[in-house]
């Protein structure tokens, strides 16, 4: 992935950003915020988004000060239903590039025309992954990706938090590398009620690679502590996933995913992402401004390690506990 967390939402030529949102009105926001700021630049502008989602956008650029009306006339805007485009694309369940690039291409040729830039939105890779079909989302990102070699415009995609945070790991990190960019949701979704954490001997999820999110890892790893009867150890815990997840975020650039773990006489906190390269314990002088992660880790853990996977790896921390858990608490 060439890109991190963005900051604005105002698209660069040939960006493609994905917005793994948390809820729909923070979608609708960004994208009639993206779209209304490329229109009033003079950009051509083109829409697939889903039947529940299409009005609200159409509704947000007027709402902006978009003449909806006048620029679907001219052609410098179209407005197309995702799920009816998808069909469109595909011959047997398959997609097709060649009607890819005929029916997407010609949009945004047209809303081109006179050598204008052009700003679109799609939502069709959500529908592909919420359908059980990540494989296809990932061949129509690399599809925009190819159409971009032909046509200048940039991309703002969405897919829902949940999609990410369930997902698979190796399907989630494809994606964010077809993308310029990710643009973090404002919340991650809160744990899961204490009762319903206390059986759980190990937890996972996946988190995205930008520094927002580590104030999420670091609650998902207390608020299990915390259900496990394990509180005064939450506070090592956290400053341990931090520094694994920061690694993960800054070196490996990757999403991750954090998991931790349970027995009677020790807590396990592992972040496993798809980097190469491997954390190393450092001796940072007094003077410097980083390098410290690693030591910390070193010395708040038992004992940890590195796990290398056929891609990526997983780096672990141990912590035992000064008494028991119980096989409730």
């Amino acid at each position: 992935m060439a890109g991190g967390e963005r900051l604005g939402l105002d698209l660069d030529p040939h960006d493609h950003v994905v917005h793994f949102f948390d809820a729909e009105e923070a979608l609708v926001a960004g994208v009639t915020a993206a779209l209304s700021a490329a229109a009033a630049r003079g950009e051509g502008i083109v829409v697939i988004a889903s039947d529940g989602r299409l009005p609200a956008i159409a509704d947000g650029l007027v709402a902006a000060g978009v003449n909806v009306g006048s620029r679907t006339a001219d052609g410098s805007l179209t407005l197309f239903d995702a799920a009816e485009t998808l069909a469109a694309l595909m011959i047997e369940g398959t997609l097709d590039p060649d009607r890819f690039a005929d029916i997407v291409g010609g949009a945004v040729a047209a809303a081109g025309a006179g050598n204008r830039r052009v700003s679109a939105f799609g939502d069709m890779v959500s529908i592909l992954w919420a359908k059980g079909n990540p494989g296809a989302a990932i061949q129509l990102e690399a599809l925009w990706n190819s159409l971009a070699t032909h046509h200048d415009f940039s991309l703002y995609c969405a897919y829902p938090l949940s999609a990410a945070a369930a997902g698979d790991l190796d399907e989630v990190a494809k994606v964010c590398r077809h993308h310029s960019g990710v643009l973090a949701p404002q919340h991650y979704p809160d744990a899961a009620r204490p009762d319903a954490l206390e059986e759980l001997t190990e937890d996972s999820t996946v988190f995205l690679p930008v520094p927002s999110v580590l104030r999420s890892v670091r609650q998902f790893v207390t608020d299990h502590l915390t259900a496990w009867g394990a509180a005064t150890f939450a506070d090592d815990a956290s400053l341990v996933v931090s520094e694994l997840a920061t690694n993960a975020v800054i070196h490996a650039r990757s999403p991750f995913l954090v998991t931790v773990g349970r027995d009677a006489k020790t807590v396990r906190i592992a972040v496993q992402d798809r980097g190469d390269g491997a954390p190393i314990l450092n001796q940072a002088g007094p003077l410097d401004p980083g390098g410290r992660g690693v030591a910390i880790v070193d010395r708040i853990s038992t004992r940890w390690g590195i796990d290398w996977l056929a891609r990526g790896k997983i780096v672990w921390s141990e912590l035992a506990l000064s008494s028991p858990l119980t096989a409730s608490a």
